[in-house]
């Protein structure tokens, strides 16, 4: 399912920190009231960088597992610009 390479987004949270926090959670409209406790960061650059991190190529997910935190990243940031940038390898 999950099998990102070895780099991280700065002390804040890890690849494998972010998506597994953002799957935990996404059923539950994402757990924003956590996000800054856990990774001291506000939920706007946690799912910035969740998004950054779904566009880099470099960690293999499940399509569906994919199309989830697209989904919540696309609900999050309503503004952001998605459009096809996001893989589905």
């Amino acid at each position: 399912m999950l099998q990102p390479e070895q780099h991280s987004h700065s002390s804040s949270g890890g690849t494998r920190e972010i998506i597994g926090f953002a799957l935990r959670w996404a059923p539950f409209d994402g757990g924003d009231e956590y996000i800054l406790p856990q990774f001291g960061i506000t939920p706007a650059t946690f799912y910035r960088r969740l998004a950054a991190i779904l566009r880099d190529g470099h960690t293999r997910l499940d399509h569906g597992v994919r199309e989830i935190l697209t989904g919540l990243c696309r609900n999050k940031l309503p503004d952001a610009p998605f459009g096809d940038q996001v893989p589905t390898r």
